[in-house]
């Protein structure tokens, strides 16, 4: 087998969460890109350090780095909804209603029983001027909420 064909060690994954979850995130940006380097060949390690590097650059706020890697993550794994509601997330902390309301579709395609995605969705369609149906998304995830409850 082709050394670059060698799944990634699980303790490679651990020791990069682990170094996120302390806010050592120099180490584990380190540890991804070490990963997008010698597992190069591997689309699921690609998937995966691309996906987790761009929540980690979103954190520390490099908006444009981190869209970088979600995209090439999505390259990968177009069905997430995840990255796009990430992606989403990125464009409304930017303004970019347009774009996050994108996204937000595109996660609430994926997971249409998802009500955090149809409530992030309404938000960005409200702040790109369409208040009215907006709202209704809100409403709408709000009785959403109210008869899964009742399950």
């Amino acid at each position: 087998m082709d050394d670059d064909m060698v799944p990634v060690p699980d303790d490679l994954w651990q020791e990069a969460n682990e170094h996120t979850s302390r806010g050592n995130f120099d180490k584990a940006i380190e540890i991804y890109k070490y990963t997008l380097i010698r597992y190069g060949a591997n689309n699921l390690a690609n998937e995966y350090a691309n996906a987790r590097l761009g929540d980690i650059l979103f954190m520390l706020g490099q908006t444009d780095l981190a869209e970088d890697h979600l995209r090439k993550a999505l390259s990968y794994n177009p069905e997430n909804p995840d990255y796009h509601r990430t992606l989403g997330v990125i464009y409304y902390t930017q303004y970019e209603w347009e774009n996050a309301v994108k996204e937000y579709r595109v996660a609430l395609e994926k997971e249409p029983w998802n009500g955090k995605y149809l409530l992030a969705l309404g938000e960005a369609v409200f702040n790109s001027g369409d208040k009215k149906t907006g709202l209704e998304y809100c409403i709408r995830r709000r009785l959403f909420i109210r008869t899964t409850q009742n399950f």
